[in-house]
């Protein structure tokens, strides 16, 4: 009967097994494809564009302005210990504020918003702050397309009424793709990192330590009940075997 078991069991693991394999492609592209949520353009008073993709990002945000869907970019002033050291090469802001200008939009329509931010949320906050004292202005954010999930979570905590005023818009990458990010080195370590940054603001900026808690105590719980139902248990046991000790064997 072990043995029948054991093989049944073995069967449906080789059997599951090659049902992943089978569809992996489909699967491996719904996993990218989940962090995509942007959303189409829409005309704003404001562009921001995300640090860490000058590659890109700022591009895009021109191509906005020019199409007349956003009058004003923000650019993040970002944290940059280069600034303390020695300054070799441009920071990321001024990388960007130079692509913008090259690609037509006018300096006084690039804003510098924030001090120092190190990460999306302090971004969103930065922006924020910015649409606080514009209560009817609308902002569209620039990112890329495995990150747009991310940044919508962050901004929508600290953005008053992000139905309305708040638009992603996801590009997408150069390196990499839905249909083949697994194959690269970029893909598999921004795809994956992004899932692990994703439950870290939970656990950082949302509900997550709550949610964590409840499961601590569910689980300290469950075992301390286990505990008192094993120690009454045995003592039931050895009650009864007290009452009624075993005949002796002659």
């Amino acid at each position: 009967m072990l043995r029948r078991r054991l093989l049944v069991t073995l069967l449906l693991m080789v059997f599951a097994a090659g049902l992943l394999y089978v569809a992996r492609r489909p699967l491996l592209i719904a996993v990218y494809r989940w962090l995509d949520v942007g959303q189409r353009p829409r005309p704003v008073e404001y562009v921001m564009v995300l640090g860490g993709g000058v590659e890109t990002r700022p591009f895009a945000a021109a191509l906005l302005v020019k199409r007349r869907l956003a009058r004003e970019v923000l650019v993040p002033r970002q944290w940059d210990h280069a600034e303390a050291v020695h300054r070799t090469v441009p920071s990321e802001e001024e990388q960007t504020r130079q692509v913008l200008l090259r690609r037509g939009v006018p300096a006084s329509r690039i804003r510098l918003i924030g001090k120092g931010v190190v990460s999306t949320f302090d971004e969103a906050v930065a922006v924020a702050e910015f649409l606080g004292t514009r209560p009817s202005s609308r902002v569209m954010v620039v990112t890329d397309d495995y990150h747009a999930r991310r940044a919508r979570w962050a901004f929508t905590r600290v953005v008053d009424h992000p139905r309305d005023r708040l638009t992603i818009i996801s590009i997408p990458g150069e390196e990499f793709s839905p249909e083949n990010w697994w194959r690269t080195s970029a893909g598999r370590l921004l795809v994956t990192g992004e899932y692990a940054k994703l439950l870290y603001y939970q656990l950082r900026y949302g509900d997550g330590v709550i949610w964590l808690v409840v499961a601590g105590l569910t689980l300290a719980g469950s075992w301390y009940g286990g505990s008192l139902l094993r120690s009454h248990l045995a003592r039931t046991r050895l009650a009864a075997t007290l009452a009624d000790p075993p005949t002796a064997v002659r």
